[in-house]
């Protein structure tokens, strides 16, 4: 796999790879020509794509030439590659269960016959993927010699593995807040009532992603603190840290840690105020400084090249008792926080590209901050209108 953002792939890399002779693999794969539309050649391009979705994700690259898997020229192809790209999605589409997240398609020019058609297969969350196009069932993986059938212990290792994720990633978050409540986080905080976050790549969990911690702090402009507008950073065991000092005895109003191995977890200290000696959740401000954390993050992630899907969790503690306030006109809620941990329910991003800005977070985040109302006692978040668009009201 050309380790590089698939927008970023141009010819240079493409003749790098036969220029180095990089063999076909586990991760990359090379073809003279696309498919036909015999069901033959359409089922053989479908155990091509599912079999990187079920091992590690990778490359399959149309217009290179290869000999023994050794890549020979790089001439291109003479095609309409937008029609082709439709109609490469299309098979996919139509001939997999379940589905496959993520997949994209370009077209590299300055080929000397044309366009070099190319797929980037992700490693899938929802695996395995079994050929459903007019044959029986077929799974698919891949070894250093290709891809080849599984067999029945392969396909139920699978399975067991991809159920056990989304209980793995539960269970980071659960031990990560237990912490942040005993006080033992990155850096001491200086109030209770805490707002904690969690961006959470399933490659984190399932494929061993390390990162290297000199490149957290050339992208510090993305990792704030929830809710600040100005920082500190630091190293530290776990990776790289940014933080908000407070008032002065030491402790921080807010952190954002990334650990090494590519998890985001971000914390303020300043959720709730008092009015008449009564606790509120300003709950414009809240939605709004998640959003904003959100949507630098989600850039940090794909800057980083931190491969999706990711999940987000957030969660509240110390809030038991608290009611939500609109600006300047505060309302008691119907029915104040009955519990001092209040754990959200979790959205997935399938892919960065889906992910634009601003709206589009706030649109994901929607469940989340409508569960937050809901502790309140109200049907929904009223940032929101009946079109899904969020603004402060």
């Amino acid at each position: 796999m050309i380790q590089k953002n698939l927008d970023a792939v141009s010819k240079v890399d493409i003749d790098s790879l036969v220029a180095n002779q990089v063999r076909e693999g586990r991760t990359i794969e090379y073809k003279k020509l696309l498919p036909g539309n015999s069901d033959e050649e359409k089922k053989e391009f479908l155990a091509d794509v599912t079999s990187f979705a079920n091992g590690s994700g990778g490359d399959i690259i149309f217009g290179v030439s290869a000999v023994d898997g050794i890549p020979q020229k790089a001439d291109g192809m003479s095609v309409n590659c937008d029609a082709e790209i439709l109609r490469l999605e299309s098979i996919i589409r139509d001939g997999v269960e379940p589905r496959i997240q993520g997949i994209h398609v370009r077209a590299v020019k300055g080929f000397p016959s044309g366009d070099v058609i190319f797929i980037r297969v992700p490693r899938s969350w929802s695996a395995p993927h079994m050929i459903t196009f007019k044959s029986p069932s077929r799974f698919f993986t891949r070894s250093s010699n290709g891809k080849y059938p599984m067999d029945i212990t392969e396909i139920r290792s699978v399975f067991l593995h991809s159920g056990a994720l989304p209980e793995r990633m539960r269970q980071f978050r659960d031990e990560r807040i237990g912490r942040i409540i005993a006080d033992e986080t990155p850096l001491p905080l200086q109030n209770k009532a805490r707002l904690i976050l969690h961006i959470l790549p399933v490659a984190s969990f399932s494929s061993g992603l390390r990162m290297d911690v000199a490149l957290f702090k050339e992208n510090v402009v993305n990792m704030p603190p929830i809710g600040t507008n100005g920082w500190n950073d630091r190293f530290n065991l776990d990776g790289f840290a940014t933080y908000s000092r407070g008032d002065g005895n030491g402790k921080m109003r807010a952190y954002c840690q990334i650990f090494r191995t590519g998890q985001i977890e971000a914390v303020s200290s300043e959720t709730l105020y008092e009015i008449e000696k009564v606790p509120h959740i300003s709950i414009s401000a809240h939605e709004r400084d998640v959003i904003d954390a959100v949507s630098k993050y989600l850039a940090l992630m794909r800057i980083l090249e931190i491969p999706a899907p990711v999940s987000i969790f957030l969660a509240m503690t110390g809030v038991a008792g608290a009611c939500i306030s609109q600006g300047y006109r505060h309302r008691h809620a119907i029915n104040p926080v009955d519990r001092d941990v209040l754990s959200l329910p979790d959205v997935i991003v399938e892919d960065y590209s889906s992910i634009v800005g601003h709206a589009d977070v706030a649109k994901l985040l929607q469940p989340v901050f409508d569960a937050v109302w809901n502790a309140c006692g109200y049907a929904r978040s009223y940032n929101y209108d009946e079109k899904g668009n969020w603004s402060i009201r």
